[in-house]
């Protein structure tokens, strides 16, 4: 019998059917003991991720990422009614793959195609608010060093409210705690034949990954730790014993297994914990064509800038040095950037913008625009840029004479 938790929906299938379902499949004799195996071991972590993923309304369309060796992908086709856009987190040289799975005694043929994308590196190749969730199932813990990267560009693409299903190991496992006392190493030996993100490159503890989600704007709607593996049911007595110390005497969830349920909430943020990041100050990342202080200021604004603050009611980053340095991607068709300033002195003053294509190297184009600030008040100011449209993106230095302009926003406009 299937146990539901609160805000969970009723399921449908048995264990006993999603096993000898994945167990047709038809495989090559090479590889078919390795499907077997994992399709019994992974029989527990299946089922529950199923459960967590909401019913389906006519039309709706679901985004799998990490979908190879489409064992998921499978149950999700069989046991609910999405339409599935499925993504691997690798960058190659094609664009696509295809694999056409069969399963003979049941007379059918699944053709599956997958988007091949660098998640931490590359935009999602989708419209924004195009899917009514996404899965996220046993991918973060492969990511080498941006998964904020790739929940921003999730969360572009949900439509809003859209959820998230993700899962993913918890290294602060039972198991994990056990292996280490014994003086075994609990992360994967090195990948040599099939790139870094074969392995496991960093798995997370349950307050990181509730950190990580929460700070970049994603509501948790469930959220819970369990075990995966049939045999953890059956750990000696002398493991059952210090299991419950532990937690007795550390408060924490040893079991193996983190699964998470989230909505999409208004407005995402570019949030990296200190305790997953260092010199996230460094970080330099162009990834949208605005700024907006408080959302992906963190990526896009460079030196020159104070810390965030709140005047009358909006966040802002004030001038901070003689120069300060900002980033965003052009947009097409549109050659006007608007800034929302702050004028933060009782005197009106000059601010200078030099603007160039991002990347540049020294003997890039330079554009000077100059914009007239009234006295103390927020206020627009726009500037043509025509000959910047063609770069990617482009760098603005903001010249100011003294600190006090406060920046809250720029944007593209016709």
């Amino acid at each position: 019998m299937l146990v539901l938790r609160r805000g969970e929906h009723v399921a449908f299938w048995s264990d006993e059917e999603i096993r000898s379902y994945l167990l047709a499949v038809e495989k090559p004799p090479i590889e078919k003991a390795d499907w077997d195996l994992w399709a019994e071991g992974n029989l527990r972590r299946f089922r529950r991720t199923l459960e967590l993923v909401p019913p389906a309304r006519p039309g709706d369309r679901c985004l799998e990422i990490g979908s190879m060796p489409y064992t998921f992908t499978l149950l999700m086709k069989r046991f609910h009614g999405y339409a599935l856009s499925l993504v691997d987190f690798f960058a190659g040289a094609r664009q696509q793959h295809r694999e056409v799975i069969r399963l003979p005694s049941r007379g059918e043929t699944h053709e599956f195609v997958s988007e091949l994308c660098d998640v931490e590196r590359e935009d999602l190749p989708f419209r924004e608010e195009t899917f009514a969730g996404a899965l996220c199932c046993e991918v973060l813990e492969h990511l080498t060093t941006d998964p904020v990267a790739m929940l921003a560009e999730i969360h572009r693409v949900l439509q809003p409210g859209g959820w998230l299903v993700l899962t993913t190991p918890n290294v602060a496992s039972f198991e994990n705690v056990v292996g280490l006392v014994h003086g075994r190493n609990i992360y994967r030996p090195y990948e040599l034949a099939f790139g870094p993100t074969w392995r496991h490159n960093r798995e997370y503890t349950p307050g990181e990954v509730r950190e990580l989600l929460t700070g970049c704007g994603f509501a948790l709607e469930h959220f819970s730790i369990e075990d995966i593996d049939p045999r953890s049911d059956r750990r000696p007595p002398g493991h059952r014993i210090l299991h419950w110390l532990m937690r007795l005497r550390y408060g924490l969830e040893y079991r193996e297994q983190i699964y998470v349920r989230a909505r999409r909430g208004s407005r995402f943020r570019w949030h990296y914990p200190p305790s997953l990041f260092h010199h996230a100050e460094m970080h330099l990342s162009v990834r949208r064509p605005y700024i907006r202080i408080g959302e992906n200021d963190s990526i896009q604004l460079g030196p020159g800038w104070a810390p965030a603050e709140t005047v009358e009611g909006h966040p802002l980053r004030r001038i901070d040095a003689p120069a300060a340095m900002a980033y965003l991607r052009t947009q097409p068709g549109s050659p006007r950037l608007v800034l929302e300033l702050y004028q933060g002195a009782p005197t009106a003053r000059l601010l200078s913008l030099a603007v160039r294509p991002h990347p540049g190297k020294g003997s890039a184009p330079v554009t000077v625009r100059e914009i007239s600030l009234e006295l103390t008040c927020w206020q627009a100011a726009s500037v043509l840029l025509p000959e910047v449209q063609a770069a990617p993106a482009i760098a603005i230095e903001f010249q100011a004479p003294a600190s006090g302009i406060g920046l809250r926003g720029i944007q593209w406009a016709k």
